[in-house]
């Protein structure tokens, strides 16, 4: 075998095993997108770990994050995780009228604004935690913040969105911010929570990034 043909053959090799790498990376990213979806969200908001090493590069990259949705009039809070994870968090009367499950026609323009962050798959997993206030009994307040968090996914998808990772949960009136004895204290409660966590690409990109 002469020089000349070496490099051919590297080239042809690579090729071969370049679909190998796609489909592997494919393979791992499906069996991510099942496990979420089983997770509960606190399990959800402190998965997938990430290397002590990239801690600080990370914290940094959702630091940007809560500034690009702060400039867009978005409340953040970046007390998850330790930083780690971003709760961005927006009054259900926003988005629903009451005891509606279809979103207003306005809510567009609060949705849009998640739009640009989502459009990389996997770089965030983001969580849709929809809360309610405590009038009704636990199953239809279940099953009324369930089927909203549901709409929002389903907006995100018709906007072209990609949902593998998005998870949506109905917390029905679990975990109240304040007390239901005031009109103030109930529209408190009523909120949509999402919450974005670094994915595998990002994740990725960051050791990437920091190998060069």
């Amino acid at each position: 075998m002469t020089l000349k043909h070496i490099p051919s053959i590297l080239l042809i090799a690579t090729l071969l095993a370049f679909p190998q790498s796609i489909q592997a990376k494919s393979s791992r990213l499906d069996k991510y997108h099942d496990e979420i979806i089983e997770l509960s969200i606190d399990e959800n908001i402190n998965s997938p770990e990430i290397p002590k090493k990239h801690i600080d590069a990370t914290l940094a990259a959702m630091k940007v994050l809560a500034e690009q949705m702060e400039r867009d009039g978005l409340a953040t809070d970046l007390s998850e995780r330790n930083g780690l994870a971003l709760m961005v968090t927006i009054s259900a009367a926003e988005l629903f009228a009451p005891n509606d499950t279809t979103l207003r026609p306005y809510a567009d323009r609060i949705l849009t604004k998640f739009k640009k962050h989502l459009l990389v798959p996997d770089k965030y997993k983001l969580l849709i935690a929809v809360h309610s206030d405590d009038t009704g009994n636990e199953d239809y307040l279940n099953h009324l913040t369930q089927v909203r968090a549901e709409a929002i996914l389903t907006w995100f998808s018709s906007n072209s969105i990609p949902t593998q990772g998005i998870v949506p949960y109905g917390m029905g009136y679990d975990e109240p911010l304040n007390t239901d004895t005031t009109r103030e204290g109930r529209a408190l409660n009523r909120r949509v929570e999402f919450y974005f966590v670094p994915g595998p690409i990002l994740i990725e990109h960051l050791k990437t990034k920091r190998r060069k």
